[in-house]
């Protein structure tokens, strides 16, 4: 499975997801690591560091620990990498520096903002003859709450700026967007299912292409006309690329044609029309079609070229000689249904649960975003999303305790009343240590390792990412959407505020690379995450890793003794109980990730 995962990752138009090598990060680096015990206890371990789940991946390219020594020896002050200076009181930030993220080649640097407003649509977007119509129409939809915000870039580039509108947070945005043709509605909903980082080019006075597609200027097309004419349309997009590249001072783009009448992409045939366009000499006399005047070819600046036809996707690469040949693998079918995984009686096939394009997106974008923020390795911290602050859990039970009364005949009611005091106490406490925890990790653990949640507000998740962030530490937060429980807290690193549709994309994210993984009390949900880690251990899938759980009570008491007797048992390793170790409070599981560190 791992293999399969990382060949689609690797494979087709989304491989420009992958980032290239890491660059080493800035002189200013953090030295609070040289300060503190954690430092100090990993140094003398270099066989511990974490190796990158795959080889490709973007996670830092230095290990753990040789990240953690070097930043014993870097001079104080914050990460260049981090957009805005962070003084640890939590704002919503106006504008995120993302000059680590895939970028189309010849821009230096983008800035990302939020339009929340029409104010902000007048500061973000540029005057110009042709976005005149959209700016009037975002505001418009702004003050009517049709958008609710909007996520603004804006490129930066030797011959100046222009602007894309991110579709890659809300996919359906698409479908309200002004300006948008619905040819070119359909087309983009076909690649947002196989990439879905794509940005809309707001229009300038001048040729622009529609899109930006993982860094590279992406123009759309549709062959709307029965008969596979492509010699107009590909000559048409590649001027509108060429056109914004030399104004811009960017490297080659791509384009996206859609073939609407046909059912699946005709190889030879389009092969053979590419070739015949790009055999043709520079300004040669291109005939028109319908809608398409006729044109003088230019220099070929189109580097690949996605033609999209029913369910399927076929990617065409230029050569050193302007020729172009089909990208291996040829198919990749679009529909969320295209593999008859099972069938039901009446032979309708069940729709597929998992978009591994998305899936491996969601991963990708995560690391992208720690190591574009100077985060080189995390401690993790587990717990209930439903333990909240003791005054709030105080206030439940009372509100329970009224409407029930104290001894109440009922027994789910009783069980009801009973949860609630044990909440409004124990919980209570756990709240409380989990923000001391966080307030030790950011104090000690050092300026290039975060504390990690699983993005809980008002929680175990909530209160070690309050703590964190009081205390000036770095916070990431794994957000997911779920039916019940989860709010995302405020208390995160800006720009870390990370949001999953899969859950187990945000496992991978949470576990692999992790220093420590820190337990408080939870439901099923920690404990199915407790059990993962194990088994991961276990079976070498990841480096071993303190699991420390942290306060008294029955629940640790009952788990400690079931993984004593399954050690006892042979059903797992001495060594693997081990792994997990009692904490009575936040002091102690710091002390418990420390030792397994220095131990010899």
């Amino acid at each position: 499975m791992m293999k399969l995962f990382a060949l689609l990752l690797l494979s087709g138009p989304w491989s420009a997801l992958w980032a290239g090598p890491v660059s080493k990060p800035g002189a200013r680096g953090g030295q609070r690591g040289a300060r503190h015990g954690l430092s100090r206890a990993l140094l003398p371990r270099p066989d511990r560091a974490r190796p990158a789940v795959y080889e490709t991946s973007p996670q830092p390219a230095l290990p753990v620990l040789q990240a953690i020594a070097q930043a014993a020896q870097e001079p104080e002050g914050r990460d260049e990498a981090v957009a805005e200076p962070f003084d640890g009181a939590w704002s919503p930030t106006p504008g995120i520096d993302l000059a680590l993220e895939p970028k189309p080649a010849g821009v230096t640097h983008i800035t990302r903002a939020q339009a929340r407003s029409p104010s902000d649509i007048d500061r973000l977007i540029p005057k110009g003859l042709n976005s005149v119509s959209l700016r009037v129409k975002l505001k418009q939809a702004l003050e009517s709450g049709r958008i609710k915000q909007l996520s603004i870039w804006t490129y930066h580039s030797s011959g100046g700026s222009f602007t894309g509108i991110d579709l890659s947070q809300d996919l359906s945005l698409i479908d309200i967007l002004p300006e948008q043709e619905s040819h070119e509605v359909r087309l983009i909903r076909k690649i947002q299912k196989v990439n879905p980082d794509l940005r809309v080019i707001v229009r300038e006075d001048g040729k622009t292409p529609d899109t930006e597609l993982s860094g590279m200027m992406n123009e759309l097309k549709s062959q709307l006309s029965p008969r596979l004419n492509l010699a107009p349309l590909i000559n048409k997009a590649n001027s509108q690329v060429l056109a914004h590249a030399l104004r811009h001072g960017l490297g080659h783009g791509a384009v996206s044609v859609d073939l609407t009448n046909e059912g699946s992409v005709p190889v030879e045939a389009v092969l053979e029309q590419l070739n015949a366009w790009s055999r043709l000499n520079f300004g040669a006399l291109i005939p028109g079609e319908p809608g398409i005047p006729a044109a003088l070819k230019e220099a070929v600046y189109l580097d690949k070229i996605w033609i999209f036809a029913g369910s399927e996707i076929k990617m065409f690469v230029r050569q050193a000689d302007d020729s172009y040949r089909l990208s291996e693998p040829p198919v990749l079918p679009l529909e969320a249904d295209r593999n008859p995984l099972l069938f039901s009686p009446n032979g309708d096939r069940p729709r597929a649960s998992v978009d591994m394009r998305h899936f491996a997106s969601e991963v990708e974008n995560a690391w992208r975003a720690m190591r574009a923020r100077g985060v080189r390795s995390l401690i993790t911290v587990y717990g209930s999303a439903r333990l909240t602050p003791a005054k709030r859990a105080r206030r439940a039970y009372n509100d329970l305790l009224a409407e029930l009364g104290p001894s109440p005949s009922a027994e789910r009611d009783r069980v009801a009343l009973e949860g609630a005091l044990w909440r409004s106490r124990q919980g209570a406490w756990a709240n409380r240590q989990a923000r001391l925890f966080g307030e030790i990790v950011a104090r000690r653990a050092g300026a290039h390792v975060a504390l990690m949640t699983g993005g809980g507000d008002d929680s175990i998740m909530g209160a070690a990412s309050e703590g964190a962030i009081k205390a000036g530490g770095k916070v990431v937060a794994a957000n997911i959407s779920l039916p019940s429980e989860q709010h995302g807290t405020p208390w995160v690193t800006p720009g870390l505020s990370l949001m999953f549709r899969y859950i187990s994309a945000r496992k991978i994210v949470m576990i692999h690379d992790s220093l420590a993984h820190v337990f408080f009390y939870g439901g099923a949900g920690t404990m199915d995450e407790f059990w993962e880690i194990l088994t991961q251990v276990q079976t070498g899938l990841i480096e071993r890793a303190p699991m420390v759980l942290v306060g008294p009570g029955r629940i640790w008491d009952l788990l400690i003794e079931m993984l004593e007797e399954q050690a006892r048992s042979g059903l797992i390793s001495p060594e693997d109980r081990q792994l997990v170790r009692r904490a009575p409070d936040a002091e102690a599981a710091w002390q418990a990730v420390l030792d397994f560190y220095a131990k010899p």
